[in-house]
């Protein structure tokens, strides 16, 4: 075996020994929740659906990417809508969606955790405020959260079958 030969093999199982011993996979998942819409009474006044939390076993460390949306409402008529989430104690963090859209997807949310709970709020507007009549029932909304987290792969024992050994 030449000298060269010799040596690559050499920096080759030094190399394997100091590689980091574990790594991260990316892993794409999602969530599907249902919030249930509100009835609507008055114009110029937000009603909120439940709030639905995220599903159990999303993780902390995960990322959001797109979220997908739809709400359901008996008449769209001069409906504005938002998509929200509880940020603290009374306060809501919350995206208006397009007037007139019952569907939808943003990424307002990317990179944030999926780890979160969801509601929309829907109001009629109004140059008036008035009880409505016939009231808007709100239906079965949806938000469909996709988002990626990271992994860790099982710690490998530095049990490499390469060694160095004296000549």
């Amino acid at each position: 075996m030449t000298t060269v030969r010799r040596l690559g093999l050499v920096i080759a199982a030094a190399i394997a020994v100091l590689l980091p011993t574990s790594a991260a996979h990316a892993a794409d998942a999602g969530y599907v929740v249902n919030p249930t819409g509100a009835v609507l009474y008055q114009t110029n006044w937000w009603y909120s659906s439940s709030t639905v939390n995220a599903l159990p076993g999303t993780p902390a460390a995960s990322s959001i990417g797109t979220i997908y949306w739809s709400y359901s409402i008996s008449n769209q008529s001069n409906v504005i809508a938002q998509l929200c989430n509880p940020n603290g104690p009374g306060q809501l963090l919350c995206l208006d969606l397009p007037n007139g859209w019952a569907t939808g997807n943003t990424t307002a949310w990317a990179g944030l955790s999926a780890q979160r709970a969801w509601l929309f709020r829907l109001a009629v507007l109004d140059p008036v405020t008035k009880i409505l009549s016939p009231y808007r029932y709100g239906g079965q909304h949806q938000v469909i959260v996709n988002y990626t987290y990271t992994t860790p792969s099982p710690t490998r024992a530095q049990d490499s079958p390469l060694r160095l050994v004296a000549r």
